[in-house]
């Protein structure tokens, strides 16, 4: 057997058998992936085999300071070994797993990371002697070479010298330079340029597709909780904004929402305009049954606290609110694929728990093959008259089959024809693909959460819950025409990633977002108006196209505005709170004198009706924001703009 060409499982079936040799350690080493998101996954099943339960037991001391969850700050590869007396290569088998079992930042290759959530973080430094040549050039080369392999290894000297350093302070933060990485190497996230202005002379229509998702302002909300400062791709504005329910008018009879519009003046640009464009979807007591499968990753990447545990715990919360006549199937996917439960009357909830919880995380993440056995599981048991959803819950690290984010979002949008919508739930961090995520929501018709908490849960699958499972429009587009001679440019605040090209306004081919029963939609403009702006008597007219949920054929509204402009309602001022912060934590060019302050005295004038306390919440975040930042004021002085007509 060439142990060199061995492939995880392999190592896998070695160690389980314990014909694992001593000197088979450093080949293990060796035969580590480069790509550093199978690397994490070999590890976290090696360091559950039984090899290294061995191991456990002749080296429990260093061991034990792992789990203990001993931070380690890596400035570079040769800084950050932990290393304790113990015999023969079982020391360099514990250097390379050292920095993936503790809870330490994960670095990227050029050596940049992020603030530790203490203020000391502890950093070990060691040296050890493989006969006369230092150990150290392992680390520098990322490996060993064949020479290295085929000479024994001795040890004659292995001390800890563990030094503190102060935390690297968050100002000083850095972001990974790959295009799609974020706060830590393996998370990532779609990159969008953010909207410029547009002159209505070159062109006066905007076009674009709602959004109701709000993952990214939960995913923000975790950044900051923990200390770090959020990075400027992780930020959707229109998903911030759509977090928060606003007090529309209900919708009228035999219509699906209710149209809303507002205008004041801009708090960053005194001589510039917002408008306000808001749907509340219609609310309906009876809602039709639905057909649920439960697509769980239960791979290896899954095996932490605010992952599979959380997962249990939040669908547990809806199994409790779904109606007898609802029924649920579970499908768990890994390394491998198979049906945990087939399709059960949610009046069964001790058994459809009972599976959830017997759920155990392992294996690299086969997230296509999940995702087909759960349409298949979900057509098998179609409802005509109700609601048929997948709930994909996962960290979108998918690492095995289709991994390639546009196929993946390719098989999702052919499956979303049968009838079949699919909705996501993101857990955990450090390696979040977000911008898998978002994408399968999209273009599964569903919804994109991300779930960093049981409250966050709450809200998604029981608060809002018909909102999240019923949708009652889909393909839902806006296209603004303004009028040129009344404004002069406008710039839509968020919804980059939703933009539409004008001819796809009228082309019912053309995929768009849904609204779910309950849900309210926002988007704002800042518009620059005219010399004679308040002379005319229509400034803009609002054309909105949907479907009903199972239609083919669009319906077209069209509203227009006036050049009124009104002192802004809470519900406006918190929106304008809402995108101005989420423009600074973007670091948007067009807020550039806008401070923090101001938003958070706005914020605090527009909380009004806060039932759940979700506005009191992201006070306090700004405020921890602004300490974590270090930037001055409380927000107790007024704004420095005032309102005027």
């Amino acid at each position: 057997m060439d142990k060199k060409r061995l492939s995880l499982e392999e190592w896998l079936d070695l160690a389980a058998s314990k014909n694992l040799k001593e000197e088979d350690y450093a080949l293990l080493i060796h035969s580590l992936p480069e790509d550093e998101n199978k690397k994490t996954q070999w590890l976290n099943e090696l360091k559950t085999s039984s090899a290294l339960n061995e191991m456990k037991q002749n080296n429990s001391e260093w061991i034990d300071l792992i789990q203990s969850k001993l931070k380690v700050q890596k400035k570079r590869r040769r800084s950050n070994i932990l290393l304790f007396k113990m015999g023969g290569v079982a020391a360099l088998v514990m250097v390379s797993f050292v920095v993936y079992l503790s809870q330490s930042p994960v670095m990227n290759k050029r050596g940049k990371g992020v603030a530790m959530e203490e203020d000391l973080a502890p950093v070990a430094v060691v040296k050890v002697k493989k006969k006369k040549r230092d150990i150290e050039k392992y680390y520098d080369k990322g490996g060993m070479d064949e020479t290295d392999l085929r000479a024994p290894i001795v040890i004659t000297q292995a001390e800890i010298s563990v030094q503190y350093e102060s935390a690297v302070p968050t100002k000083s933060i850095r972001f990974a330079e790959d295009s799609d990485s974020a706060i830590v190497q393996n998370e990532r996230y779609h990159s969008v340029p953010e909207n410029k202005n547009i002159h209505t002379q070159d062109d006066n229509k905007s076009t674009f597709s709602i959004d109701v998702d709000t993952a990214s302002y939960a995913n923000i909300r975790r950044m900051i909780k923990a200390g770090s400062s959020p990075n400027p791709k992780a930020v959707r504005i229109e998903e911030m904004i759509n977090y928060f329910d606003y007090d529309y008018p209900q919708a009228k009879e035999n219509e699906p929402f209710s149209v809303n519009m507002e205008m004041t003046q801009c708090p960053w640009n005194q001589n510039n305009k917002v408008l306000k464009v808001g749907l509340k979807g219609r609310i309906d007591e009876n809602r039709p049954d639905v057909n649920l499968v439960f697509l769980l990753d239960v791979s290896g990447s899954m095996n932490s606290h605010d992952k599979l545990p959380l997962l249990k715990n939040s669908f547990s919360l809806l199994l409790d609110n779904l109606k007898e006549k609802d029924s649920v199937a579970i499908v768990a996917y890994a390394g491998r694929t198979g049906v945990v439960l087939d399709s059960t009357s949610a009046s069964n909830k001790h058994k459809i728990m009972q599976a959830i919880r017997n759920l155990k995380s392992s294996g690299s993440t086969n997230g296509v093959g999940g995702i087909q056995l759960a349409y298949q599981l979900a057509q098998k048991n179609f409802s005509k008259k109700g609601v048929n959803r997948v709930i994909l819950a996962t960290d979108g690290d998918f690492n095995v089959g289709i991994s390639n984010r546009q196929q993946l979002i390719d098989f999702i949008a052919k499956k979303r024809e049968t009838g079949i919508e699919l909705s996501v739930l993101g857990f955990g961090k450090g390696n979040i693909r977000d911008d898998i995520m978002e994408g399968l929501a999209n273009k599964g018709n569903g919804n994109y959460n991300y779930i960093d908490s049981l409250r966050e849960a709450r809200k998604a699958l029981v608060s809002e819950m018909s909102g999240t499972l019923v949708t009652i429009a889909k393909d839902v587009k806006i296209q603004m025409e303004f009028n040129s001679e009344a404004i002069k440019s406008f710039r839509l605040i968020g919804y980059e990633n939703r933009k539409l090209a004008h001819k796809d306004f009228a082309d019912d081919k053309k995929d768009a977002g849904e609204i779910g029963m309950g849900h309210t939609v926002t988007a704002l403009y800042e518009i620059v108006p005219s010399e004679n702006f308040s002379q005319f008597d229509e400034i803009l007219k609002l054309n909105l196209r949907y479907k009903a949920p199972k239609g083919e054929k669009s319906k077209l509204l069209t509203y227009s505005k006036s050049p009124a402009t009104t002192k802004p309602s809470k519900d406006m001022l918190w929106a304008l709170a809402v995108a101005s912060w989420g423009q600074i934590l973007r670091q948007s060019e067009h807020l550039q004198n806008f401070k923090l302050a101001e938003v958070l005295k706005m914020s605090k004038l527009g909380r009004g009706d806060d039932n759940h306390g979700y506005r009191a919440e992201m006070i306090q975040l700004i405020q921890q924001y602004m300490d974590q930042e270090k930037i001055k004021g409380s927000g107790e002085a007024l704004p420095r703009w005032e309102f005027r007509k």
